[in-house]
């Protein structure tokens, strides 16, 4: 069917556009602190979610703080295989849009970004240093003392 229509047929060529877009150029102008964050609450959710499951199952009597442990370490890293592959479970996406809104996701607002963070940066150069110039010793060697150990130094 042919639509005679020039905005109908331009809305269904930018709904096509908006598919055709991939999870990669959306996170492009992303900075990776904010990137980290949320894949950093992303992850705990899930732990926690999987801490919460694996307590509905039962706890037996034979089990110590050993095998918790254990269970704890088990959770954490299946909570990174879950937020890893796939692009995880989707939470990190809801982060960042509530972290870093999607009107901020262009070219201008990275280099801006990236701009007031260079201006932030401390450089080494800039930072200047109170005090004596040398170290100063304050153990002083005022006397030899000699120890004599065996024999000898029962006899005085």
């Amino acid at each position: 069917m042919k639509i005679y229509r020039p905005k109908i047929q331009s809305h269904k060529h930018t709904k096509d556009d908006k598919r055709l877009r991939t999870k990669g150029d959306d996170l492009k102008y992303v900075p990776n602190d904010f990137k980290k964050v949320a894949g950093g609450l992303e992850q705990q959710f899930v732990e926690y979610m999987l801490k919460q499951m694996n307590k509905s199952i039962g706890k037996t009597s034979s089990e110590g703080s050993a095998m918790d442990y254990y269970k704890d370490l088990q959770n954490t890293e299946q909570a990174k295989t879950l937020t890893q592959v796939n692009n995880g479970v989707g939470i990190q996406e809801l982060i960042l849009n509530q972290i870093y809104p999607k009107k901020f996701r262009n070219a201008q607002a990275m280099a801006a970004f990236t701009k007031d963070q260079e201006s932030r940066m401390i450089k080494r150069s800039d930072i200047k240093m109170e005090g004596p110039v040398a170290p100063v010793n304050p153990i002083k060697k005022t006397q030899n003392i000699e120890m004599h150990s065996g024999p000898e130094a029962n006899h005085e």
